[in-house]
């Protein structure tokens, strides 16, 4: 009895033991296998991720060269009115001077890939760290960016009202006309004189708002101001985000796209 007892018991420890290793092997398929659908699934993610970082860049470049622009009209409009007095000045030459849509376009991001991934708790897929944290801070930079923007629309609306107290606007159909100076703005300033719509607004013989050439100074001194934030926004900031950018997608295609 003692023996059979003893061989039961044998078996049974056997028993348990080839359960307890077919439980193990169970579980290590099943997290094999719930490892190769999370990295599909990451995969695709990231492959988005890209496309949204390179559409982010594209609309960051042309950003930059806007600003530019205005930051180089900036410089011109200050040099104008820098040594001028203010009977030097006629209403339409300030119009000519200042006719400019201060503030520039609202960035926006590509971001439905990123919010999927957050909201489907996906961002901890990502096991490469330093890939994880790279995509957290582009991110939270974007949304500095926003607050940027904000910050120079602010700004903008008060070179705006600056110049509303200056300008005398009353012009039939202000905005055709505004629009035509513009598209002289390629061209010597004489061809602009000689001009039609010139000619027709000379006639009118508007008179500015203001006689007072501080008015003038004080909004040449926003229009600084308001280059050094632009300046600060196509210099530093938006390069900054390009380049963060880009080493997010070179470190997604060497983690997960480098073997296709």
């Amino acid at each position: 009895m003692e023996n059979k007892t003893g061989k039961y018991f044998k078996y049974a420890i056997g028993e348990i033991i080839l359960v307890v290793i077919g439980i193990l092997i169970a579980l290590q398929i099943n997290n094999w296998n719930e490892n190769r659908v999370n990295q599909k699934k990451i995969k695709n993610y990231v492959v988005n991720l890209i496309q949204d970082l390179k559409n982010d860049t594209l609309q960051t470049h042309r950003r930059i060269r806007g600003i530019k622009y205005q930051i180089n009209y900036i410089d011109s409009t200050a040099n104008y009115f820098r040594k001028k007095k203010i009977t030097a000045i006629s209403n339409i030459d300030a119009i000519y001077e200042l006719n400019f849509n201060y503030g520039y376009k609202p960035l926006t991001w590509f971001d439905a890939t990123i919010e999927e991934i957050k909201n489907s708790g996906s961002l901890n897929l990502i096991k490469n760290d330093s890939l994880r944290e790279k995509i957290i801070s582009y991110y939270s930079f974007t949304n500095h960016l926003n607050q940027d923007y904000i910050e120079d629309s602010n700004l903008a609306s008060t070179l705006d009202n600056l110049q509303a107290k200056i300008i005398n606007i009353n012009y039939p159909n202000i905005k055709a006309f505004k629009d035509s100076i513009r598209s002289y703005y390629r061209k010597p300033k004489s061809a602009w004189l000689q001009s039609y719509t010139y000619k027709k607004a000379k006639d009118l013989d508007l008179k500015m708002l203001t006689k007072d050439i501080n008015d003038f100074h004080i909004l040449v001194n926003n229009l600084l101001s308001y280059k050094d934030q632009l300046k600060t926004r196509s210099n530093g900031e938006f390069p900054k985000l390009i380049k963060e950018a880009k080493e997010i997608i070179d470190m997604i295609e060497k983690e997960y796209l480098v073997k296709e």
